[in-house]
């Protein structure tokens, strides 16, 4: 039997197809404008605009505008020609927002607003701007969106241009990374018919790659929003002056450990011991003001002293350390990015064990997948795109959750090896100084060790007394040693000072209603995402309208199951729970777990904290590893023909995460947006799509 050929292999296809969307479909406008005709104007004027030289514009009334008139023609572009300038990064220039208004055959009174554009001097694909009027134009009305006073430049300003042909390096590779992921991981794909095993050196090269690329991008991200110049430069005022947003808390905390002392060296302004609630964020902002001593922001407070309420292991581990080899502070975002790296490795380590352990017979693509679902579903993104000391404890925290998971689950293959009992506990019992809920991980060990604790007797009894401390033995050292640091700073075992908190509301007398966690349930699961038609495309979501009370959102997109579509598979877990597998009660435990730390994180979030992306974190792992358990037990059932299309639906839901993940980050109204800490970078992607405006 002779195989099929065809005209282009299929290799080549995703190439092929990127060429074409790239020549025709992204330089529409080259091929459009090949029939516009150039028309002359009849006479133009200033209004609230004054010319200063050849080329410099000022606005001296608040709308101003260039007016330019005609005798009736037709209009399809107006190009706007600015004046060079010095490069900025990427070779963008500087941008000027236009508004154009038309009046035409439908509207010759009152001129019809068509839009707005930003136009980069040194971005040629901006000047264009195309119109669609209503019949024949005889007028044409610019605004400059800029302030009174502030000047611009144009060069020139002319109308139906033919628009030159624009090849983007940069869109093209996105493209064609876009493209071979399709390629590479659909149903048929050779990913999916060859079964996971590391020790192939192919398979291991691939998931090398795969890592550092992610890694890679993670890092990359991490420098989206220039954060040494927006966040390190110096200390954030916030509030008119009230508050000091601070990034550099570890490097405080590392100073005063290497000084033998737990409270931070800074110092508190005389007024705030003196309140009667110095947790009463209104009252701090108004004596603030009033005296010109601002507060630091997020750093808790108790008797006189400043302490730091994260989680100090990050100190230990890598603060602390470089300030003693080097002498210097470790900036935080460098921080943020080697934790991200942690995660990203310990996150591979724990779906390789957990699929070795569970289903032995999947396939390497499968694993490939989960990698990239639990990376990016997992929240990696949010994390490291606003790169500030609120990032480490969650990563780092859920680094050593991964990371002890995959030691016990290895253990527990391996006759109960004493070594990565420890080592396992020891991580997840770290987690204390982390991020404490973090430590609830432990109840894995149910589903874990199931037929050992339930069967083999190997827990909890005479024979299985060594493994019994050799996993409780770290939970009891890491959990004195927290109880202790706790009892040093705030005279309590248990608090580890989230209640002594200087933020936004008042952590210790606020109310926690029951209504409140409904809401921020669904806001953190189901929540859809709001589309707007024009770039960056994914709009904020507003508050709980039902809920009247205190509840406190930070930027907010979508829910989960809206950016990680993916994990929708949990909710085939009633048909996982019937089928018939090696070891169902392990799955089905592993689900459950899974499924009931979820939702105490999630409501623990709401409850206590606020609604914000990077807390997704908290929890999305978690739907990521129960929707691959699941989805893994029904391709073990299922038929050839159905398991390729559950292997295609699983794919391309992944796929899409990843994308909606990566362009949320060009979002208005995040912490950190683009549009104003990386304005060369936001408006060379807003140009891309300028083709179909």
């Amino acid at each position: 039997m002779t195989s099929k050929k065809y005209l282009i292999p299929r290799k080549l296809r995703p190439l092929f197809i990127v060429l074409v969307l790239e020549l025709f479909l992204f330089n529409f406008p080259f091929w459009e404008s090949f029939a516009f005709q150039t028309v002359p104007c009849s006479s133009v004027s200033l209004n609230g605009i004054e010319k200063i030289n050849e080329h410099t514009y000022k606005m001296t009334e608040e709308g101003g505008r260039l007016s330019f008139r005609f005798n009736s023609v037709n209009i399809q572009n107006v190009h706007i020609q600015p004046l060079k300038q010095e490069a900025y990064s990427l070779r963008v220039g500087k941008g000027v927002n236009y508004k154009i208004s038309i009046k035409d055959t439908g509207n010759t009174e009152t001129p019809m607003p068509v839009g707005a554009q930003t136009v980069c001097n040194l971005l040629s694909t901006t000047h264009y701007i195309r119109i669609h009027p209503a019949g024949e134009v005889d007028e044409v009305n610019i605004y400059p969106q800029v302030a009174k006073g502030d000047s611009f430049s144009i060069v020139n300003i002319s109308f139906n241009r033919h628009v030159p042909f624009y090849f983007s390096p940069i869109r093209f590779v996105v493209l064609c990374v876009l493209g071979y992921l399709v390629y590479a991981f659909s149903s048929k794909s050779r990913l999916f018919a060859m079964p996971l095993d590391l020790s192939d050196s192919i398979q291991m090269r691939l998931t090398v790659a795969l890592i550092l690329g992610v890694v890679l991008f993670a890092a990359a991200t991490g420098k989206l929003i220039q954060p040494g110049v927006n966040l390190y430069s110096g200390d954030a005022y916030t509030e008119n002056g009230s508050f000091i947003q601070d990034q550099n808390q570890y490097n405080h905390l590392s100073n005063a450990l290497l000084e033998g002392h737990l409270y931070l060296d800074l110092t508190p302004p005389s007024w705030l011991d003196d309140m009667s609630n110095p947790y009463d964020a209104g009252a701090r902002a108004a004596l603030s003001q009033e005296t010109g001593e601002a507060t630091y922001w997020d750093y808790a407070y108790y008797n006189g002293h400043y302490y730091s309420y994260f989680g100090v292991l990050p100190a230990l581990l890598t603060f602390v350390p470089f300030k003693l080899v080097t002498g210097s502070d470790l900036r935080t975002d460098y921080a943020v990015v080697l934790y991200a790296v942690f995660f990203i490795c310990s996150a591979a380590c724990l779906i390789y064990q957990l699929i070795r352990r569970y289903f032995k017979s999947a396939s390497f693509g499968i694993f490939l997948l989960a990698c990239f679902l639990l990376s990016f579903g997992g929240g990696l993104l949010t994390q490291v795109f606003y790169p500030t000391v609120y990032s480490l404890p969650i990563l780092s925290g859920l680094g050593f959750s991964f990371l002890g998971l995959a030691f016990w689950i290895h253990s527990a293959e391996n006759n109960l090896k004493i070594t990565e009992l420890v080592l396992g506990s020891l991580c997840i019992a770290l987690t204390l100084e982390c991020r404490p809920a973090y430590v609830l991980v432990c109840l894995f060990a149910f589903p874990i060790f199931w037929t050992e604790l339930t069967e083999d007797r190997l827990f909890f009894s005479k024979k299985g007394l060594a493994n019994t401390f050799a996993v409780l033995l770290p939970f009891f050292i890491v959990g004195v040693g927290a109880l202790i640091y706790n009892y040093l700073r705030f005279d309590s075992f248990t608090e580890f000072g989230a209640s002594y908190n200087l933020t936004g509301f008042d952590m210790v007398h606020q109310a926690h209603p029951l209504s409140r966690a409904f809401g921020g349930v669904y806001m953190f699961f189901c929540q859809p995402l709001r589309v707007e038609p024009s770039f960056p495309f994914l709009s904020e979501i507003g508050g709980l309208s039902s809920y009247h009370g205190e509840l406190h959102i930070e930027p907010y997109y979508g829910g989960l199951f809206a950016f990680s579509p993916a994990c929708l598979f949990i909710f085939t877990w009633p048909l996982v729970a019937r089928g018939e597998q090696k070891r169902p009660i392990d799955i089905n435990l592993f689900v459950i777990v899974c499924i009931a730390l979820m939702l105490v994180f999630a409501i623990t979030d709401v409850q206590v904290a606020s609604i914000s992306m990077r807390y997704q974190s908290d929890f999305a792992w978690l739907a990521v590893i129960a929707s691959v358990l699941c989805l893994l037990s029904l391709l073990s059932a299922a038929t050839m023909n159905v398991r390729n299309h559950i292997i295609g639906c699983f794919s391309a839901l992944v796929i899409i995460g990843m994308f909606l993940s990566a362009l949320n980050l060009f979002s208005i109204g995040r912490y950190g947006q683009l549009v104003s800490t990386n304005p060369a970078l936001y408006y060379l992607v807003e140009s891309w799509f300028i083709p179909f405006s």
